[in-house]
């Protein structure tokens, strides 16, 4: 890798060509996606930067680079921002401090897309490897805990959200895990929306329950006090039982998705 290198970077995610001429603007985008400052102050130390860069042998026309070394960070490199001129040698001014942080900023991006790419390669495949062994109904049930460990959604969102920081290449090469993770995003997503019906619809089952329970206990109360035969109180109190019971049955069965890890930890 060298200068050149980079040059290509910031053409590709950094800047585009202005039209009518051979300078570059920066993208709409770069600001919010790399969080810099940004204004014309950056785009003229970017142009001056890449005049450096296609300087060639022996041109005394502009300013050399200092020698690119492998992971040395911009401050490194450039350990004094008032000694730096890029561009033409007319030019006296080095960049200001406000576009200084933001070329530190975009170069350290660039010098750290290959660790970064495969810390999202690596992240993928753990993603994947938990939810086939926990299994898409248990991970659906731990989309809502608030640990973030457990909360896939949020770290599905998390991988792609730094998977748009990376360059057109980088993203290239991490194409078809973004494919994957987005179908097991869009899957749980489903999958929570069916269980939220689903538990909805047990809770007005619930509710209904409840209501004759109501009325049946009013009806027990009134047949006591209007002392009425020991078989008739008899049978209103095992009818009501047998409610109470179906009501657990449902209670259990509308909490089973929360009841599984739980007893799987237990059986280990």
């Amino acid at each position: 890798m060298n200068w050149g290198d980079y040059k290509k970077w910031l053409l590709e995610n950094i800047l585009e060509r202005k039209e009518g001429g051979d300078k570059y603007a920066l993208l709409p985008t770069t600001q919010e996606k790399y969080l810099v400052m940004g204004g014309e102050e950056l785009e003229e130390a970017l142009n001056d930067f890449l005049a450096s860069v296609d300087r060639k042998h022996g041109d005394i026309t502009y300013y050399s680079l200092r020698e690119w070394k492998e992971g040395e960070s911009w401050e490194e490199l450039f350990p004094e921002r008032r000694e730096i001129l890029f561009g033409v040698r007319k030019k006296k001014t080095p960049p200001s401090e406000k576009a200084w942080n933001d070329l530190i900023r975009l170069y350290n991006y660039w010098g750290t897309e290959k660790e970064r790419e495969e810390k999202l390669r690596e992240q993928a495949k753990e993603l994947w490897t938990e939810v086939e062994q926990e299994g898409k109904e248990v991970v659906t049930s731990l989309v809502s805990e608030t640990s973030e460990k457990n909360n896939f959604f949020v770290r599905y969102q998390n991988w792609l959200r730094a998977y748009e920081l990376l360059g057109k290449e980088a993203q290239q090469n991490l194409r078809g895990h973004k494919k994957l993770i987005e179908k097991d995003q869009n899957s749980l997503h489903k999958g929570n929306e069916r269980r939220a019906k689903r538990e909805q619809w047990l809770t007005k089952r619930i509710e209904e329950i409840e209501e004759v329970v109501e009325m049946l206990e009013n009806q027990l109360s009134l047949s006591a006090n209007q002392k009425v035969g020991n078989a008739r109180t008899f049978f209103i109190s095992l009818l009501t039982g047998l409610i109470i019971v179906a009501i657990i049955a449902v209670t259990v069965y509308l909490t089973r998705d929360k009841l599984i890890p739980i007893l799987r930890n237990l059986l280990r």
